[in-house]
């Protein structure tokens, strides 16, 4: 074995650790993300839906659409990114730091 397979290997391996860690992220931004359903954040908030819509070949491809009941009524709020991993690592961690922007849930146009 040369030189060049243990090259190979080790890059492989950094590889493998690195998606496990990706794999991890994502995993535990869901089981967040499941926490919030069963016991919102503060108790102001009880998450009724997240809908994902994919829209290939335009800036912001994944869009996460967050509904919401609380103490304000109907309320819904919205992330976007390029993947669809990184949309829910994203939402996660948004709705972990309060970062996320909640507004009165509308029909569309109207307002």
């Amino acid at each position: 074995m040369g030189t060049g397979d243990n090259a190979r290997e080790a890059q492989e391996a950094r590889l493998l650790q690195s998606a496990e860690r990706h794999v991890c992220r994502v995993g535990e931004a869901l089981m967040y993300l499941a926490l919030c359903v069963e016991d919102p954040p503060g108790g102001e908030r009880w998450l009724k839906e997240i809908r994902l819509k994919v829209r290939y070949g335009s800036e912001g491809d994944v869009l996460a659409v967050i509904k919401a009941e609380g103490t304000e009524g109907e309320q819904v709020a919205f992330n976007s990114g390029d993947r669809l991993d990184d949309v829910i690592v994203g939402l996660a961690s948004r709705m972990r730091n309060g970062s996320l922007k909640w507004r009165e849930d509308r029909p569309y146009g109207e307002g």
